[in-house]
């Protein structure tokens, strides 16, 4: 029992039927006080007028004798005898035949006093007025017919708001639960790893709120389950190859099939670096991923740190026949920035230009103030990358051209890192391209400007 009064349905059907009946009953008390004068003058004249009551009494009297004479004792011994003092009845030319007859002027005089005349109707014709004078008609049985008249409307009325608010009840309870009971049900499926559960979104706008979150939230949570599957096999594949290399050299090396030698070794050695290189910037991204990732905050002029950095890569630029340009703004405000880290952005952002730029192409950083920060450009003459994949470009293990190796195409970590290391800077990293073939693609680094605070509180933030 406890469990049924529980159900939305019948809870909202009380509630509709306790205020319809609170309601009522306020009416109840405060309407004899309130009562309109014409309502009470319906009532009255409707319990005059029933059948066997005292107007039908006076109708037949007159189509029995054609005249009022000898009504005196009608009014006298008959169901006007309680009102006797307080009425005039009178002909059809206003002539009185009982009553008093200074009751009407009194009644004229004193606008708070009632006058109401009832016409008596033999054959379609008035032959006859009873007025009630003075509001003596209070003190009379017509008092408690008015009454009564108002508790039979009120009694009704309660029965139907009683089975309106169940109705009502019922069909609300069933538009609001049905959505309920949908989102719930997908809930579970959810729970129970359908990640591709969604719900209809419906009902009120409270509940088609709750419902969009819920497939908002089964989409980040169905989409962030993909990304972590591929990211394991990413992960195993990346790791399971330069392991492969040197588990097969090692035993090449003892089955006496390779020799030996340094050369060899350089080469194990050259393995153990690309993996450990992997497993470090793994670890980076798990740090930034839990926001754990430690920046050591400093106050540098943007422009020349970009200068240092960019006069150590046009070796490697130069290695690949591809000239390396800056275009950087003085002047500009400082930026709070961990050197180190926004090296590695510049880094490999760089890497990845001088991977997808041929031999006598050209990469270019920039430097420029954007709005209340900076920004760092880097623009090669490359391939560039086909819109459909400019929106991946910062996943990890993403590659544009899946066919590249490992040596020539990256881990496919870089700019998942850079990412990461830019948003820890409070900035925010985009990718533009035509997609065409030599005007390549430009990566775009925003960073606000220094404010002032100590380095150690933003390494507290950052941590």
């Amino acid at each position: 029992m406890r469990n049924l009064f529980r159900q939305l349905g019948i809870q909202l059907s009380l509630a509709f039927v306790l205020v319809g009946l609170g309601s009522l009953l306020v009416i109840g008390v405060v309407a004899p006080s309130i009562i309109n004068p014409q309502f009470v003058w319906s009532a009255v004249d409707d319990h005059l007028r029933r059948p066997g009551g005292p107007i039908q009494d006076l109708e037949n009297y007159y189509r029995t004798h054609a005249s009022w004479d000898g009504i005196e004792t009608v009014f006298e011994s008959g169901p006007f005898g309680a009102m006797a003092n307080t009425l005039v009845f009178t002909d059809a030319n206003g002539q009185v035949i009982f009553g008093n007859q200074d009751l009407l002027a009194e009644s004229q005089d004193n606008p708070n006093r009632i006058e109401r005349p009832v016409p008596i109707m033999v054959d379609g014709q008035a032959v006859g007025y009873v007025t009630f004078a003075g509001g003596g008609w209070m003190d009379t049985p017509l008092q408690d017919a008015a009454y009564t008249r108002v508790s039979q409307v009120l009694i009704v009325t309660m029965l139907a708001v009683t089975v309106l608010g169940i109705l009502v009840g019922v069909g609300v309870s069933r538009g609001l639960s049905a959505p309920l009971d949908r989102l719930a049900a997908g809930v579970r499926a959810f729970g129970k790893g359908n990640l591709s559960q969604r719900v209809k979104v419906e009902g009120s706008q409270e509940i088609a709120t709750v419902a969009r979150a819920f497939n908002e939230m089964a989409s980040a949570l169905e989409d962030a389950e993909i990304q972590r599957r591929n990211m394991v096999a990413d992960v195993a594949h990346e790791l399971r190859t330069p392991l492969t290399v040197i588990q097969g050299n090692l035993q090449a090396i003892l089955d006496d099939v390779y020799p030996l030698e340094k050369e060899e070794i350089a080469r194990l050695y050259d393995q153990t670096r690309l993996l450990s290189r992997l497993v470090e910037d793994l670890r980076l991204l798990s740090q930034a991923d839990a926001g754990v990732l430690t920046l050591e905050f400093q106050t540098r002029d943007l422009t020349h740190l970009v200068a240092e950095q960019a006069e150590a890569l046009k070796a490697a630029a130069d290695r690949r026949g591809v000239e390396l340009k800056t275009e950087l703004t003085a002047g500009l405000p400082p930026v709070r920035v961990d050197v180190a880290r926004l090296g590695q952005v510049l880094h490999n952002l760089f890497d990845n230009a001088l991977r997808h730029t041929p031999q006598g192409g050209n990469i270019t950083i920039r430097v420029a103030a954007d709005g209340d920060g900076l920004k760092l450009e880097v623009s090669d003459t490359g391939e560039g990358i086909l819109p459909e994949h400019l929106p991946h470009v910062f996943d990890r293990f993403y590659r544009v051209d899946t066919a590249r190796a490992r040596e020539s195409g990256g881990s496919g970590l870089g700019l998942a890192i850079a990412r990461s290391i830019v948003e820890a800077h409070g900035g925010r990293i985009q990718a533009e391209s035509a997609g065409v073939a030599g005007q390549g693609s430009t990566f775009v680094v925003h960073l606000p400007a220094s404010r002032e605070e100590t380095g150690a509180e933003s390494q507290a933030e950052a941590a």
